[in-house]
């Protein structure tokens, strides 16, 4: 295995799923500006009549890891998988140390193969299986982990924050 095989495939893998998470908070911060102008131009309706200010307080927030494993991850196709001797699904760039992955025991450069029943190969895949499952829930994950002869296939249970 080229090591400038496997840095090309993160950085093309963490590019693409750069560009999904962007157009995901572009969709979110077009809502939120507009929620933001509609409510301020009731703020200053409100006060051309009343004169008194208004106490408002705007409270943001995401899902906050609801479901969510905390890793950042890229796909591996076929091609890929074969050139660098991994196993086709998502390879693990990143876990952020306090996430349920990582209390799971997930580790980077894992390959996620499985979540539940369902095998999956891109992260879109993980966040759609991710939605059949609610906070609290400990689901089984298989993953493909490096060992000192190849790479083994482990079974982690997880549970979501």
């Amino acid at each position: 295995m080229e090591a400038g095989s496997t840095k090309q495939l993160v950085r093309d893998g963490l590019f693409s799923l750069k560009t999904e998470v962007k157009m995901e908070n572009r969709k979110m911060w077009f809502s939120v500006t507009l929620l933001c102008t509609l409510g301020m131009q009731q703020v200053l309706a409100a006060e051309n009549v009343k004169g008194d200010r208004p106490n408002i307080v705007f409270i943001l927030a995401d899902d906050l890891g609801w479901t969510d494993l905390g890793v950042m991850g890229s796909a591996v196709d076929t091609a890929e998988a074969k050139k660098l001797n991994l196993a086709q699904g998502v390879y693990v760039d990143d876990v952020n140390a306090v996430s349920p992955a990582f209390k799971g025991g997930m580790r980077t450069a894992d390959v996620i193969l499985r979540i539940g029943d369902n095998d999956v190969s891109t992260p879109a895949a993980i966040k759609e299986t991710l939605r059949n499952y609610q906070s609290g829930d400990t689901v089984k994950v298989v993953v493909s982990r490096k060992a000192s002869r190849g790479r083994n296939k482990i079974s982690l249970k997880v549970t979501l924050g």
